[in-house]
């Protein structure tokens, strides 16, 4: 979350307006979740690259937004290929899947 942001401007990042970061849970159910990832070897970040029309997370995500723990453990740090295996590995069940959403609009004062 914080760390991340911060992260980016230690290493130069600069941003030309403010950006609102949304952390938000959904469940799912065993099976699928409807999702295709990506990632940004740069940024170390896996994100919602794709999302299945009538799949469980259909609505409830956003493209972009970053997958950041799976049952409560912290995944930020893991490829998309270990995150792929995690969501798999877990698909017997119900999980827990935690996003970060980026909102750079309606920040800052409108005038």
């Amino acid at each position: 979350e914080a760390y991340r942001l911060n992260a980016l401007k230690a290493c130069g990042v600069t941003f030309d307006q403010p950006t609102l970061v949304s952390k938000y849970t959904v469940c799912v159910k065993s099976g699928k979740i409807g999702v295709s990832l990506g990632y940004d070897a740069i940024d170390r970040d896996t994100y919602v690259n794709k999302i299945m029309e009538g799949g469980q997370l259909f609505g409830r995500v956003s493209v972009g937004d970053s997958l950041v723990a799976l049952n409560g453990k912290d995944v930020s740090l893991l490829t998309r290929e270990e995150i792929k295996a995690l969501i798999v590995k877990n698909s017997g069940r119900d999980r827990k899947l935690t996003f970060l959403r980026k909102d750079e609009k309606n920040v800052g004062c409108n005038f």
